[in-house]
């Protein structure tokens, strides 16, 4: 399950930034990937919105630095 949804992180960053899943490294983060800027971190933080069907807190958006922090707000929403 937790390849699913680190999979699944970087498939939507990736949609995000206009690269290929493939170009998304395991541990890409803001400033390690091309095209992560503010404009596309915004898109990021609305992409996890509609995946996880609510708003996500000030401290959760904070958080959102990197693949592994996406799919970390994936699995928590998918519950045990």
């Amino acid at each position: 399950m937790v390849n699913s949804h680190l999979a699944e992180a970087k498939g939507l960053i990736a949609g995000c930034v206009n690269q290929p899943a493939a170009a998304v490294a395991d541990d890409a983060a803001i400033g390690t990937l091309e095209g992560w800027d503010s404009i596309a971190h915004i898109s990021i933080v609305l992409a996890i919105e509609a995946r996880v069907g609510r708003n996500l807190t000030s401290d959760e958006i904070i958080a959102v630095t990197g693949v592994a922090s996406v799919a970390d707000i994936l699995k928590q929403a998918d519950g045990p």
